[in-house]
């Protein structure tokens, strides 16, 4: 089982959303309204292959203590100082009185479920890490941003700040673009999108390798003739070009380097896309020089996706919101990117409206 969360502009456009997402079986858990935006928390039975487990070192399971430890702190003094005030209770207590015993307990432990709820943590921040850690943010970004208590605009102009918003422009590489990316992440239509901005100014053609999977040469020359830019297939041409890596995975990537040195590399990332596969990629030690977010809703900000871009100081460029190639790769505001994160933010963290049976 697992919870997904389903975002639309009314509840029955969620609704029907979560049903094409997850069938029919979905179990709507609650539902939440901001604005003209219904959030859905959703249930879902999805059997899933585990993902392959890395290698703990000493030194890593020894900082994960410490860091626990560190966490606990806090809970098990207040533990501790209980333990003492109950033994010291209990001590003037008949032992052979187990009504009274037993009222002294009750008494200790309803004080320190009251001392627990309150110990050293800001008030909240235990909900909204957890609402934070559910949307893909790592623990230490989510502290950050939980500093600004609930003050939703604060935590994501704070979250827009942190981003390194950079043009097309100025990645270009000598010699064009190159586009890389998971498979399914949207990547010809970017390529058809780059090529018509680069071709505003100066001489552009679109290019890419051969790539196996059917219909893939059919579906790329179509697209460019929509695009109504010059189309290269099967190597790598000279000459200002934005090049489709197709199906490349990043060891074939890293084989392919010297062919694409010349060129600025971008990386596409869904924005549906999950935090570790996204991280893959950006610690795959390829130089890349800024990432497109495909697959952008404005009414769904990636929280989880957006926060390891900036954690990891890597360049955005830009959203790629439809999968049409006439229309322009979108360009981004800070100021309405901020806005619609605070939405969401407030989406997340705040409390849900629980639904009938």
């Amino acid at each position: 089982m697992r919870i997904e969360r389903v975002v639309a502009g009314t509840f029955s456009e969620a609704s029907e959303r979560a049903r094409q997402r997850f069938g029919r079986d979905a179990l709507v858990l609650s539902t939440s309204k901001v604005g003209n935006v219904t959030e859905l928390l959703v249930c879902v039975d999805l059997e899933e292959e585990p993902a392959p487990v890395a290698a703990v070192t000493p030194a890593a399971a020894a900082g994960f203590r410490a860091a626990l430890d560190d966490e606990l702190q806090p809970a098990k003094t207040v533990v501790e100082s209980t333990s003492e005030r109950l033994a010291e209770r209990t001590s003037r207590i008949d032992p052979e009185d187990g009504s009274k015993l037993v009222a002294a307990i009750r008494a200790e432990l309803h004080a320190l479920e009251k001392r627990l709820a309150v110990a050293t943590t800001p008030a909240g921040l235990s909900d909204g890490m957890l609402a934070l850690l559910e949307q893909g943010v790592s623990a230490a970004f989510a502290r950050q941003l939980l500093t600004h208590a609930r003050d939703f605009g604060a935590m994501a102009e704070s979250l827009v700040a942190e981003l390194e918003l950079v043009t097309l422009d100025s990645v270009l590489g000598r010699d064009g673009l190159a586009v890389m990316g998971p498979a399914g992440a949207g990547k010809t239509t970017v390529v058809m999108q780059a090529g018509r901005a680069i071709r505003a100014h100066k001489e552009c053609g679109v290019s890419a390798l051969r790539d196996a999977r059917p219909g893939a040469r059919e579906r790329f020359f179509a697209l460019a003739d929509r695009a109504e830019l010059e189309a290269s297939w099967g190597g790598v041409p000279e000459g200002l070009s934005v090049f489709d890596t197709g199906a490349m995975d990043i060891e074939e990537l890293h084989r392919a380097a010297p062919a694409l040195a010349a060129r600025g590399l971008i990386l596409c990332l869904p924005a549906h896309m999950q935090r570790g596969a996204a991280l893959r990629w950006l610690k795959s030690g390829l130089p890349i020089a800024a990432v497109v977010i495909t697959h952008w809703n404005a009414c769904e900000q990636p929280l989880g996706l957006l926060s390891l871009l900036a954690e990891h100081d890597a360049p955005l460029c830009g959203l790629a919101a439809t999968a049409d190639v006439t229309q322009a790769l979108g360009a981004i505001d800070r100021a309405a990117l901020a806005t619609d994160l605070e939405r969401i933010l407030q989406l997340s963290l705040s409390e849900p409206v629980q639904t009938g049976d």
